[in-house]
């Protein structure tokens, strides 16, 4: 077995992987891992195992695991293989870190935290990715973000823009997968990527268009924290979830920006950073 580990604050997350498994897919979960220790071992004690989830090929038998929760079989075949690991992982993260995840992406860009939230297909991922890729920013995650100990941490999943939508370094591709609605995405590594920020400094909610408008709205404080709210993916009780997003929507500057084209919505958030924008109120 090869092992993965990550302390995250008070808790240590254990991942382990058929090795044979391992070595046939190296990029993928080196990828997927990045932000763990790796090893060679295995774990099998009882109290281990409430942190640990084990990763097999479907050609393995597997024998003396009691609790079904705690693995993983992968059919490579499958070109779902991939997105159905990292969603699954990313709800076992959730279940053993206990905090509340926002579903969004996190980059440090031009010295600044930012976090990017906003509905499916409104081009969140693109941006990312574009902006990771091609604008030099640090890169946290991106679907989930989690608020643990008063931090802000990821696990710097790969970036899964669709094709023909930016130029991105293909040096930087680690494998096409399939999403759930079997749209073909191409899965990128960032240059530069950190693993936890202490706070965040801007609140984008970006929208893509195809009428070549480009703007950005700043948003109102009420307003913004049932936009966050909206955008929760999972909170160990509500009044954790209360506390984190007051904490998050508390002195902060949040804008809502429709862009026609990556390169032009970098364009805006240089300006909101730079305070070159012209403010207008969100309705």
């Amino acid at each position: 077995m090869i092992l993965f580990t990550r302390k995250i604050g008070r808790i240590e997350l254990h991942i382990q992987i058929d090795e044979d498994l391992y070595n046939a897919n190296l990029s993928i979960f080196n990828c997927i891992f990045s932000t763990f220790r790796k090893n060679k071992a295995y774990i099998s004690d009882e109290s281990s195992m409430r942190d640990s989830i084990y990763i097999f090929s479907t050609d393995v038998t597997l024998r003396n695991l009691e609790n079904e929760s705690y693995f993983i079989q992968c059919n490579t075949c499958d070109p779902l293989w991939v997105t159905e690991l990292i969603g699954i992982l990313e709800e076992w993260y959730a279940t053993t870190m206990k905090c509340t995840i926002l579903h969004g992406s996190c980059i440090r860009l031009l010295d600044k935290n930012i976090l990017l939230m906003g509905a499916r297909k409104f081009g969140k991922t693109t941006l990312t990715g574009y902006l990771a890729l091609n604008r030099n920013a640090e890169y946290l995650d991106d679907d989930c973000v989690y608020f643990f100990e008063d931090e802000i941490w990821g696990f710097n999943m790969p970036i899964a823009v669709r094709k023909n939508v930016d130029k991105l370094p293909l040096n930087n591709l680690v494998c096409t997968a399939y999403d759930g609605e079997n749209i073909e995405r191409m899965l990128f590594r960032p240059f530069d990527c950190i693993d936890k920020l202490s706070s965040i400094e801007f609140i984008l909610f970006p929208v893509y268009n195809t009428e070549n408008i480009n703007r950005a709205i700043e948003i109102k404080k009420g307003v913004l924290f049932n936009k966050i709210i909206n955008n929760v993916r999972h909170s160990q009780s509500i009044s954790k979830l209360f506390h984190d997003v007051c904490e998050l929507s508390k002195d902060i500057k949040a804008f809502s920006i429709w862009y026609s084209t990556s390169e032009n919505a970098y364009r805006i958030i240089n300006s909101i950073i730079c305070k070159e924008w012209i403010s207008e109120a969100f309705c």
